[in-house]
């Protein structure tokens, strides 16, 4: 099962519901989860975002700041998705949960299988292969 790294980028707690779990994303604050559940909750490789919006409450028609799909796209940008494997370099540094050699994408713009991407964390090792 693939995890997900979730970054809530915003100034306010933002809750999602997948398969009867509640994730609670607090400002500044790494969530993990499967990838199946940042497919759900964020709408992860959907071209339509609506109705991971309106699960989210960022898109409500009527309700001040969450009428306009503009206003809740803006916020679903300041989430940030973290895809690769898990390393530790100590128990003591444990808190650090950055992926090695995965891709960092912004909210909206991730799809599932992309093959596109900014690195997050180290540089990949140089080619010793001697060609």
């Amino acid at each position: 099962m693939e995890t997900i790294r979730v970054t809530n980028n915003l100034d306010k707690k933002v809750v999602g519901r997948y398969d009867g779990k509640d994730y609670l994303f607090m400002p500044g604050k790494p969530t993990m989860l499967t990838l199946e559940a940042a497919q759900h909750i964020f709408g992860l490789g959907e071209e339509d975002k609506a109705p991971a919006l309106n699960k989210l409450g960022f898109l409500i028609p009527g309700k001040e700041g969450c009428d306009t799909l503009e206003a809740a796209l803006e916020k679903l940008d300041k989430f940030t998705f973290d895809q690769g494997r898990v390393t530790f370099d100590d128990e003591d540094d444990a808190q650090d949960t950055a992926p090695r050699g995965g891709k960092r994408t912004g909210g909206r713009r991730p799809h599932a299988g992309d093959s596109g991407g900014e690195p997050a964390g180290e540089q990949s090792p140089a080619d010793n292969s001697g060609a």
